[in-house]
Order: C-alpha cells, then sequence, then structure tokens
C-alpha cells in the first residue's frame, strides 16, 4: 500500500499503522484487511480541502473505508463508514482510494479548522448485499 497527497502543497505526514481502535464494538460484517492507518495531512490553509490517494499494492480487496472517532455534530468517538457525500468521504477506483478531506468537517479527527486534517481511518470490505428470489 502506498499513499500521498494529490493537490500541490500539500503534504501527508506521521503516517503509521495501528490496532483497531474499538475492537469491541466494530461495525458487524466489516473486515479491515489492510489494518488501521493514522495519517496527519499538513500545509493547508486553516479550513481548506485536500485529497489523499492511496493505492492498493496487495491484491487484498476493499470498498469502504470506515472511521473511527468524532463528527460535526456528535462529539463522542463511534465507528462511521466515510463513505462519499460530494464533499468529504472515499471513492474507489480500481486499486486507488480517494480520500477527500475539508479541515475541521467530517473526516478531520480534530473538528478544528486549523490547517492540519487528522485522519484515523481503515480500508475495509463490506459485502455487498445479496438478493435471495423469493419463492412463489
Amino acid at each position: 500500500m502506498s499513499l500521498g497527497a494529490t493537490d500541490p502543497g500539500i503534504q501527508v505526514t506521521g503516517v503509521a499503522t495501528w490496532n483497531n481502535p474499538s475492537p469491541g464494538d466494530s461495525p458487524q460484517g466489516i473486515s479491515f484487511p489492510l489494518g488501521f492507518l493514522d495519517l496527519n495531512v499538513t500545509g493547508l490553509a486553516p479550513g481548506g480541502s485536500a485529497r489523499v490517494q492511496i493505492t492498493v499494492n496487495s491484491g487484498a480487496t476493499v470498498n469502504a473505508y470506515w472511521k473511527y472517532g468524532p463528527e460535526p455534530g456528535n462529539a463522542a468517538p463511534h465507528w462511521y463508514n466515510f463513505a462519499f457525500n460530494g464533499t468529504t468521504g472515499a471513492q474507489f477506483a480500481g486499486n486507488v482510494i480517494t480520500l477527500h478531506f475539508v479541515d475541521g468537517q467530517r473526516g478531520d479527527d480534530d473538528l478544528t479548522a486549523n490547517g492540519v486534517i487528522t485522519d484515523p481511518g481503515a480500508p475495509s470490505f463490506r459485502p455487498r448485499p445479496t438478493h435471495t428470489p423469493q419463492a412463489q
């Protein structure tokens, strides 16, 4: 797995892997085949946006990006799917994950527009629901 910023002047720093932050209440049915990442995005203006790309080289299948932390309106750490909502979240194209961040908003763990985005999160696999035909 490799990662880097896609916007000029933006740096990804402090990259580390870590253990599941809340294994007792992990989302049911979700697997984290690449482990958990902790990274900082710097070099942006307070309140600015940034994109980070993660390239999955291991052959692992991932189709979601989950985070454990606060969100605007819910400061208590909790699990949430960081799916792209048009402004922030993760988008998937083949083996590339693009994370869209806005400093101080959803996805920035410190929820402060201070020019630094703090992202603990994990590429994950969420099985798709299967459709079972009804008996006639």
